[in-house]
């Protein structure tokens, strides 16, 4: 009997010390539990706070970079047309109305002039009369009296340098290459503002030649770098012309330094034409990437820049406009996400990385 009341007593004992341990371990791995989704909850909240931030920070960036490019344009409107701009980041600054971007060559009127300039007067009869005689006669012999009178009632310097083009031609096909020869010789220097209504350097149209007849010179050579090395946007034409010509001069070099020159010039060439290529596309494109004129902006929007192309711009519009059009700025991303990942944002375990996922093409 006192053996049982013994055990009784150790039971009860036991129970009065472990259920309140038993209690306690559980309370206590009930608070580390809820601890640790605290934790996770505040890690949440804050890295979605860091995200608003960066998110915002970058907006502000871009919209101030846009606002300094539109209002440059008050002062000077030939930036419309710059192949570069005051700062380093802007890949693109273009105008828009109606729905239809212009692209800066198409802003440019030196084309436009051309074509007028060209078919003038005097001028222009003489040059439609050879090429009567050049094309619907066949008869490019008959043509040479017509160009040389262009050439000499010419009145601006882009009259002289088609004139002297088309007597070229001519003599060209008439078998007198060393006369053809001398003039694009004289044609090779002119300037690459003197441009025919495509846009194109009429001075890459005598490089061709000369290429082609194996005189590749310095003079072929500087026409090529002077023409890409303008201040303007080149339209597309001309830097095709200009990569075939400068694919021709790297194949036609043996000389080591003078091939290193050659690769240079089409490597220079490629980056033109990449970036011009992309323009073209976002021109393609523009409709359907719902940007709109700051007036027609919904008051609250989150965030009006999208990611386009590849390398990737950020392609927005600048809260004021030019005259009357509306003003597109596409920004380079990696250097301006570069300079967000390079500040601090968050605190504690939190830190901000700036990143950027565009969609798969469709």
């Amino acid at each position: 009997m006192a053996s049982q009341s013994h055990r009784r007593q150790v039971f009860l004992f036991l129970a009065a010390v472990l259920l309140p341990c038993v209690a306690l371990l559980a309370l206590g791995l009930l608070l580390v539990v809820q601890e640790r989704e605290l934790g996770v909850a505040r890690f949440d909240e804050e890295r979605r706070r860091v995200t608003r931030q960066l998110r915002q920070d970058l907006s502000t960036q871009l919209d101030r970079i846009a606002l300094r490019q539109a209002t440059a344009l008050a002062d000077g409107p030939e930036l419309l047309h710059a192949w570069t701009y005051d700062d380093s980041l802007v890949a693109l600054v273009a105008g828009f109305a109606e729905g239809r971007l212009s692209l800066p060559w198409e802003q440019d009127e030196a084309s436009s002039d051309s074509r007028a300039l060209l078919g003038q007067g005097e001028f222009g009869d003489r040059v439609r009369q050879g090429e009567r005689a050049e094309f619907a006669s066949e008869n490019p012999a008959r043509a040479l009296n017509p160009y040389r009178q262009a050439l000499e009632v010419a009145q601006h310097p882009v009259q002289e340098a088609y004139a002297r083009h088309l007597l070229a031609r001519a003599l060209n096909k008439t078998g007198r290459q060393e006369d053809a020869t001398t003039e694009y010789l004289r044609l090779v220097t002119a300037p690459p503002t003197l441009v025919d209504e495509n846009g194109i350097p009429i001075s890459l149209y005598a490089a061709r030649q000369l290429l082609e007849t194996g005189q590749s010179d310095a003079s072929v050579w500087e026409a090529l770098r002077r023409s890409l090395s303008t201040e303007k946007w080149l339209a597309p034409p001309a830097l095709y012309l200009l990569r075939d010509l400068a694919n021709r001069l790297t194949s036609g070099v043996s000389d080591a330094p003078l091939s290193e020159d050659a690769q240079s010039l089409v490597d220079d060439v490629s980056v033109k034409l990449a970036r011009t290529e992309q323009a073209l596309a976002l021109k393609a494109d523009f409709t359907t990437l719902g940007l709109s004129a700051p007036d027609e902006m919904p008051a609250h929007r989150e965030n009006g820049w999208i990611a386009y192309g590849t390398p990737t711009w950020l392609v927005g519009v600048a809260p004021v406009g030019y005259r009357e059009n509306s003003v597109l700025v596409a920004v380079r991303s990696a250097p301006i996400l570069a300079s967000l990942g390079a500040g601090t944002y968050g605190s504690g375990d939190v830190v901000g990385e700036a990143s950027l996922t565009t969609a798969a093409a469709p």
